[in-house]
């Protein structure tokens, strides 16, 4: 990440540090994490749920998708994405970025409102 910061590089040349950052580190899962069928069926990095293990990944999804301190942090968030965006976005690495943080924001959102809807 400093290097993204602190060095002048192309937009390609940062593309391609970035997907070898990746692939060397495994930084990010390469397959769904959660994958939930429309049978009910709920696999975590592809293991199938138990029953039971389902219902306590529910629970678990329900308190966090009511939880008064992620709501509040998650508006923080998404304020700092607009300041980042709106305020402060003077290129377009500042106004994606901020375009990326919302939609992370959001796609939390969805998958929580999946997990409890199921």
């Amino acid at each position: 990440m400093w290097l993204l910061k602190r060095v002048q590089l192309k937009k390609e040349q940062k593309a391609k540090l970035v997907n070898e950052l990746i692939l060397n580190f495994n930084s990010i899962p390469l397959q769904e994490v959660i994958d939930i069928r429309p049978e009910g069926e709920v696999y975590v990095r592809g293991t199938k749920l138990s029953q039971e293990q389902v219902a306590d990944f529910k629970l678990s999804a329900m308190a966090l998708q009511n939880s008064n301190a992620r709501r509040i942090i998650n508006d923080q968030l998404r304020y700092k994405a607009i300041e980042l965006g709106v305020k402060k976005g003077f290129d377009s690495d500042s106004i994606l970025f901020a375009k990326a943080w919302l939609y992370a924001i959001q796609e939390e959102e969805n998958l929580l409102n999946r997990i409890v809807d199921n």
